[in-house]
């Protein structure tokens, strides 16, 4: 109700349009210990990395951000003593969720 006692409703429609899932295009042997990381994502957006050692409990593992071309290309370090770094089939965007 408004100061002249005047209560009036709008209906609308929101549409949420979120950015096609993210495609892990495979990896590279970047050097001793490392390997490059290649994709694609949506233009600037942040995406998070999970491990796993069960592929039950995730932990989030670093951020990547796609350039202006929509690519993700990170180097990223073999872990010492750690038998497998398995990544979720999609990877979270975390620019949805105000990360």
């Amino acid at each position: 109700m408004d100061a002249f006692g005047v209560i009036s409703t709008t209906s609308f429609t929101v549409t949420v349009l979120l950015p096609p899932r993210p495609v892990l295009a495979g990896c590279t042997v970047a050097g001793p210990g490392q390997f490059q990381l290649h994709g694609t994502g949506s233009t600037g957006l942040t995406y998070t990395l999970q491990i796993s050692s069960n592929l039950e409990e995730w932990t989030d593992h670093t951020n990547v951000v796609s350039d202006p071309g929509g690519l993700i290309d990170r180097p990223m370090n073999m872990e010492t003593n750690a038998p497998r770094l398995l990544l979720p089939p999609a990877l979270a965007v975390s620019d949805l969720v105000g990360g």
